[in-house]
């Protein structure tokens, strides 16, 4: 793995973090500001368009903060991209990016919750402080799991063992041993039995005896 592909990738991968830090900053603001429901109810539209129409200030800076948090969705996959070409399968890099891109999903689904139940500005609802508690922990798993891999990108690949020859068994090549005609199967038991009686002591007589001592050969 080259040096520079590594160097490459993990300025990709904390570009992406402080891009979603500032996300999450950003949603902050909208939060403190009372804009969550400045699209109404309506995910992933804004007032039923796709584009809002005669906005409000409230409806700019929640829209503003959707088309931030699609392009943090952007920006995740290309780190899984960049970090599968980078890093072999297995390697830490690759399973902190795939992380990522789990918590963002959930991390858009758990906005569209609380935008389509009505879980924003004023509400004060034992649901919505659920809700917000399970949105405050995915986004620190999902900061994590973005950390993790910008780190895990200076970690170079596992160096792999080289793989084992097996062991075969070559005849002729045993001690005291040499290759003889194929017999019929028949006669086969009889003429071992005599071999065994009439040579004591022999070694390798079988082709049991020449594989066990033989070993790779």
């Amino acid at each position: 793995m080259p040096a520079t592909a590594r160097t490459r990738y993990q300025r990709l991968a904390w570009s992406v973090l402080g891009y979603t830090v500032l996300v999450i900053l950003f949603g902050a603001w909208v939060r403190i500001t009372g804009s969550g429901a400045g699209c109404g109810e309506h995910w992933p539209s804004c007032h039923g368009d796709l584009v809002p129409r005669n906005p409000t200030v409230a409806t700019v800076i929640e829209f503003t903060h959707r088309l931030t948090s699609g392009l943090c969705l952007f920006a995740v996959l290309a780190l899984v991209w960049a970090a599968r070409r980078t890093f072999p399968r297995g390697h830490a890099a690759r399973t902190g990016a795939a992380l990522a891109v789990l918590f963002t999903i959930t991390e858009a689904l758990v906005g569209a919750g609380l935008v389509r139940f009505g879980l924003v500005d004023k509400n004060d609802s034992i649901a919505r402080a659920v809700v917000m508690s399970i949105h405050l922990i995915n986004t620190s798993l999902l900061t994590g799991a973005l950390a993790y891999a910008a780190w895990s990108g200076r970690m170079p690949a596992p160096s792999r063992p080289p793989p084992r020859r097996a062991a075969r068994w070559r005849p002729g090549r045993c001690r005291g041993a040499s290759p003889r005609p194929p017999t019929p199967s028949s006669d086969r038991p009889r003429q071992a039995a005599s071999r065994t009686s009439s040579r004591p002591g022999a070694a390798c007589s079988s082709a049991r005896c020449c594989a066990c001592s033989c070993g790779a050969g």
